[in-house]
């Protein structure tokens, strides 16, 4: 069971450096299924905070913001931010993410979310 775990974590490990590797690829197709390999090997905010805040591709950037746990400063702030997102997707996941933060600093970054220049985040804002 020992050499179990050991080998599991050796894997996760390896599949992790992979991932990282993969996220700063050229296509943007393999930057998202990069993002989502990790999230499964990795709970780390660091690359999904900086894909977040500067991958070109929409997807990519939503696909991190949904990979994002609210649980340091630097992911909050990097959600906080990404609520100025052109995508209003992902502005929508940035806010989601931050849901379940509760506090009121984020409630009122969240309410601003009111008055968004979208009407589709305005509607999702009040569901």
């Amino acid at each position: 069971l020992v050499a179990r775990r050991e080998i599991i974590q050796a894997d996760r490990q390896r599949a992790r450096q992979a991932f990282e590797r993969l996220v700063y690829h050229v296509d943007p197709r393999v930057r998202l299924d990069a993002v989502g390999g990790l999230s499964v090997v990795t709970r780390s905010p660091d690359v999904f905070c900086r894909l977040l805040l500067s991958d070109s591709d929409e997807r990519v950037r939503y696909t991190a913001a949904m990979a994002i746990e609210p649980r340091t400063t630097s992911s909050i702030q990097a959600l906080v931010q990404a609520l100025d997102d052109p995508s209003d997707k992902v502005v929508q996941m940035a806010a989601a993410s931050l849901g379940s933060v509760g506090s009121p600093e984020i409630t009122a970054h969240l309410r601003k979310l009111l008055s968004h220049d979208s009407a589709d985040v305005v509607d999702w804002v009040h569901e």
